[in-house]
């Protein structure tokens, strides 16, 4: 997968409230779960984990 779909994965979760499905979805993903996994890999925290984080 390109850091081109987790990087919009990136911008959706900062300037969205889109769900974490729609999001992966939008950015290309086949699914939420495969979407959770490779945006942990690249960032250690889940998607809806660096949402939280960054939305203090």
């Amino acid at each position: 997968m390109s850091s081109h779909h987790t990087e919009r994965a990136e911008v959706l979760l900062l300037k969205t409230n889109l769900s974490i499905t729609e999001i992966a979805l939008r950015a290309g993903f086949s699914s939420s779960g495969y979407f959770t996994n490779v945006f942990r890999e690249k960032h250690g925290i889940t998607p809806s984990g660096f949402r939280n984080f960054l939305n203090r």
